[in-house]
């Protein structure tokens, strides 16, 4: 029979195994901050990537729109157009719960034949797409028009197919020729916007990643290394 000082080491054990492992499952972030020439003078990064693998064959992908200041006033980086989010997947798949959120007074949605009404996003999935001086991609979400439509959070599902497979969130991209897996076009704009006035308009341009994304800062390192020597220590306090 296990002694009431054995129990406690044992839920100690699980909870802190359990937590290390939680942690290993951490996202994937990566900064959309590496501008072409028509963003010159806006400080990045513009935009935050976040992939959350839900399983081996399904990850939640999320930009989210960032701010800065521009000649001492505040900005915020939307996001519009054409290859308004881009990235390079590993292996094959498929989009879908393509949405959006977007700035007061902004558009999500557009008329289309005989006047229905057309959601503003539409998902292109194919090799070499180029995305100005970001390279080429194999999926660019596309967003109608320009600035009224821009958004401030494209969020979207990548479904694995045909037996592809993704060990962990950072498994789920690919760096293109030009180092980079990730970019969207981006529209400066003040903050908050006004959907009749963009002090930036001739200002918008393509923007990507020069640098790795980052899984979740060491945390998963650090937390199993945390839970090893736990057990340790508490091996050593069971035989005392």
């Amino acid at each position: 029979m296990r002694t009431p000082k054995a129990k406690c080491i044992t839920a100690v054990l699980l909870a802190v195994a359990g937590f290390a492992l939680q942690q290993a499952k951490a996202d994937f972030v990566s900064f959309i901050n590496s501008p072409n020439t028509a963003l010159s003078g806006f400080t990045g990064p513009y935009a935050e990537v976040t992939i959350h693998l839900v399983n081996t064959t399904t990850a939640d992908v999320t930009f989210t729109s960032l701010t800065n200041t521009f000649n001492g006033n505040p900005v915020i980086y939307l996001m519009g157009d054409g290859g308004s989010a881009d990235l390079n997947v590993n292996g094959t798949f498929s989009v879908s719960d393509l949405t959006k959120t977007v700035p007061t007074g902004f558009f999500s949605t557009h008329n289309g034949p005989m006047m229905t009404t057309l959601p503003d996003l539409s998902a292109v999935i194919a090799a070499g797409q180029n995305v100005d001086d970001q390279g080429t991609f194999n999926l660019t979400i596309n967003n109608f028009d320009g600035y009224t439509h821009a958004a401030d959070s494209i969020s979207f599902t990548l479904n694995a197919t045909l037996g592809t497979t993704w060990a962990n969130a950072g498994s789920v991209l690919f760096f293109n020729s030009d180092g980079i897996d990730a970019a969207a076009h981006i529209f400066p704009a003040d903050n908050p916007p006004d959907v009749n006035v963009n002090t930036f308009t001739n200002n918008t341009g393509f923007a990507g990643e020069n640098t790795a994304g980052v899984p979740d800062g060491g945390a998963t390192a650090m937390l199993l290394g945390m839970a090893l020597t736990a057990v340790g220590a508490l091996r050593r306090f069971a035989i005392s």
